[in-house]
């Protein structure tokens, strides 16, 4: 039992489906609705997130713009994890290794930080990136305005793609 709140009942994040969690970014919240649009939980802790997941254990990982941060949300709406002084994050992704994905627009840069928050992996002068997937290849799938690129695990460039706008991307 994860103890999330479901409109007046606890119950185990895994146990529900359909569910559509939400980063309402103008709305300066975190938002989960069930099928019917019915919001049944929430995070509006003076944040404004440009990407949210639900992570396995039930706990949300936000990429908080307003404060500069990534943070992790236990279903009670407390931080149990936090990166801060990450500029104009745009995106946060939690790889299967524990470690953390990070799309830093301001600094040009795609990171990964070890839960300790130490950067074990980087990419840097990029053309102000928005999105990065780590592929189970290994490789670094990076969404950069004009480009779609992608990286292998020592930085070298294997493909690219030149498109109008893209903000997010993804191999599947």
């Amino acid at each position: 039992n994860t103890g999330v709140h479901w409109a007046g009942t606890t119950t185990g994040c895994r146990a529900r489906s359909g569910l559509i969690i939400i980063a309402d970014t103008f709305g300066r919240r975190v938002i989960e609705v069930d099928p019917n649009g019915k919001i049944v939980w929430s995070y509006d802790q003076s944040i404004h997130p440009y990407d949210v997941d639900r992570l396995p254990n039930g706990n949300t990982l936000i990429a908080d713009v307003l404060d500069d941060r990534v943070i992790e949300v236990d279903p009670a709406g407390q931080i149990v994890w936090e990166i801060a002084d990450v500029p104009h994050v745009h995106d946060a992704d939690r790889l299967p290794n524990g470690n953390t994905l990070l799309t830093i627009r301001m600094l040009h840069e795609v990171r990964e930080v070890n839960p300790a928050g130490e950067t074990v992996w980087s990419l840097k002068q990029l053309k102000s990136p928005s999105d990065a997937d780590r592929l189970p290849n290994g490789n670094t799938l990076v969404a950069e305005n004009q480009f779609i690129r992608e990286f292998d695990p020592d930085g070298k460039q294997v493909w690219q793609l030149e498109v109008k706008w893209a903000v997010e991307v993804g191999r599947y």
